[in-house]
């Protein structure tokens, strides 16, 4: 909405009459549409005439246009004349709603999560399945396989050393033996610290992969909710 003056109506000299004219021509550029046009003709007509109403006008034109800065700057200038001037609470509130929309365009906004993570309203999120497998037990087995591993792997170690030192012709027959004993002992704990180590991280891994299908199987699952706005259906596919 425009505020037509009547302040033109009295005679007065050319250059109110300059701003007569110029003002009709904003009046008509605005009713066309042509808000750019019109903003700067009403500009225009407050130099030649400082009606404020014309301030209101250039303000409405530019807000119209799309000009939110420049319309900011026209309300600010026109609010500033004070109380008495033609609608100033309405302007006053469009300067607030374009200020705040102008603040709103300055805030970064969250990403958009994918649809199926949109929470609805009127909907309480499930809780996390409790029964849900655990790559825990898994991980701790194929763990453990690999420290048996290692274990016999270093019994092995000790083992040859022990048969080398037992086999050394500078090492006596009396420290030869104990060695050689030794050296077997070493051997066979290897050996089946090795076995127990392959067949622990086997089954691990084995369970691990178990897990990993029942996890993908819960996580396809679907639920149908019955929503405020109708029926909800959560789920991955």
């Amino acid at each position: 909405m425009l505020i037509v003056a009547s302040c033109f109506c009295a005679s007065a000299g050319a250059q109110r009459q300059d701003a007569l004219r110029v003002f009709e021509e904003a009046v008509a550029a605005y009713e066309a549409a042509d808000y750019d046009r019109a903003a700067t003709l009403f500009a225009a007509a407050y130099e030649l005439h400082g009606e404020p109403v014309l301030l209101f006008n250039q303000a409405r034109a530019l807000e119209r246009a799309g000009d939110a800065e420049d319309a900011i700057e026209a309300y600010e200038r026109y609010v500033a004349l004070g109380d008495e001037v033609p609608d100033h609470e309405e302007a006053r509130t469009r300067l607030a709603n374009l200020r705040a929309d102008r603040q709103a365009q300055t805030e970064p906004e969250a990403p958009l999560a994918p649809w199926w993570q949109r929470a609805d309203p009127d909907v309480e999120e499930p809780e996390d399945d409790p029964d849900r497998p655990s790559y825990v037990g898994p991980a701790a087995t194929v763990a453990a396989g690999a420290a048996l591993a290692l274990a016999g792997t270093l019994s092995g170690a000790a083992a040859r050393r022990d048969h080398d030192l037992a086999s050394d012709p500078r090492t006596t027959h009396e420290d030869a033996v104990p060695l050689a004993a030794q050296a077997s002992r070493r051997q066979r704990a290897a050996n089946a610290l090795l076995v127990l180590g392959g067949v622990a991280a086997a089954g691990g891994v084995g369970w691990v992969v178990l897990v990993s299908k029942e996890r993908k199987r819960r996580a396809r699952r679907t639920e149908v909710v019955v929503a405020g706005t109708g029926l909800l259906v959560r789920g991955r596919f």
